[in-house]
């Protein structure tokens, strides 16, 4: 194999990045939307400023006036589980901010050098403790999980860029039981890219339905890199498509000897080159899921693209 097909079949960590393409997305009602909150919010606590004190507007004002637009905004578009995981992240916020307010007001009067990063500080700690006790409520008494709760349009960039080079795709899915195929196939122009799929979750289906070997799964477990590359090349060969896609991981909960978070995603191109990535965070299982499916979408247009 040449030195190109084993760098493209090397494992990529996941990494964080800044999706500057989203904000050009957003339309006018939704920034209106969000800056009429943050108004709106301004206005009230100028009204109480006038009408009562400055501490009581200040802490008014410290309640992060996005809350209410993310409820809008993220459950419209992303669905209530993607909504309640970032009211959380906003209810900690505002508690947080409060803490900043009454320190910063106290110390104003009697040490304004040290109200600033005393505020700061107490922002951070509450911040932390506050994270802290809800996590561990979390784990303790559980937490309810979701399905991807993904908007369609996500999957219509595969659908578009598969059309545009007349290729088709076929699917082989463990952990992410079929949400991509069904993701995909909710789009216009889906039945003429889309040859098939197959929810290989057991090992014995992944080496009936695939061609995976049992040796291989034997010897490198389900989730393994190995094990993705012959799921993608086998759902490539049965489906006789251009293109296969696979995905294999652990989602959550935990058992024993099973790395939580760590999924493998591998695409086999027109050439036959396999492209593989690693994803190794932990982000509980209902987001282990939604990035699965997210990055796999992003895999299959980017190596596309790149084939153009």
């Amino acid at each position: 194999m040449s030195t190109a097909a084993h760098a493209s079949e090397r494992p990529m960590e996941e990494r964080t990045t800044l999706d500057l393409a989203k904000l050009r997305k957003l339309r006018p009602r939704d920034y209106a939307v969000r800056f009429g909150f943050g108004a709106a919010i301004s206005v009230v606590a100028a009204l109480l400023g006038l009408l009562t004190n400055y501490r009581l507007a200040g802490m008014f004002l410290a309640f992060p006036a996005i809350l209410p637009a993310a409820l809008t905004l993220v459950e419209h578009k992303e669905g209530p589980a993607q909504a309640a995981s970032d009211v959380r992240g906003a209810a900690v916020g505002a508690v947080a901010m409060m803490g900043f307010a009454i320190v910063a007001v106290v110390l104003l009067k009697h040490s304004p050098a040290l109200a600033l990063p005393a505020a700061l500080s107490a922002w951070i700690v509450a911040s932390l403790l506050i994270y802290t006790v809800l996590r561990l409520a979390v784990r303790t008494l559980g937490e309810r999980q979701f399905l991807p709760e993904i908007a369609t349009t996500e999957g219509v960039p595969v659908i578009e860029c598969l059309s545009k080079r007349g290729l088709t795709l076929a699917l082989a899915e463990s952990c992410t039981g079929g949400v991509i195929a069904s993701l995909l196939t909710s789009g216009a122009g889906a039945g003429q890219v889309i040859r098939g799929g197959v929810v290989a979750y057991s090992d014995a289906a992944k080496s009936r339905l695939l061609g995976v070997p049992p040796e291989l799964i034997e010897s490198q477990g389900a989730v393994s890199a190995g094990v993705a590359r012959e799921m993608a090349r086998g759902a490539k060969q049965r489906f006789d498509a251009d293109v296969g896609l696979s995905v294999t991981g652990f989602l959550g909960p935990s058992k024993p000897g099973e790395q939580v978070g760590l999924t493998y995603i591998a695409l086999c191109t027109p050439d036959d080159r396999v492209l593989l990535r690693q994803y190794s965070e932990d982000h509980g299982p209902g987001r282990n899921r939604e990035r699965d499916v997210r990055m796999a979408l992003r895999l299959v247009v980017e190596a596309i693209s790149a084939e153009g």
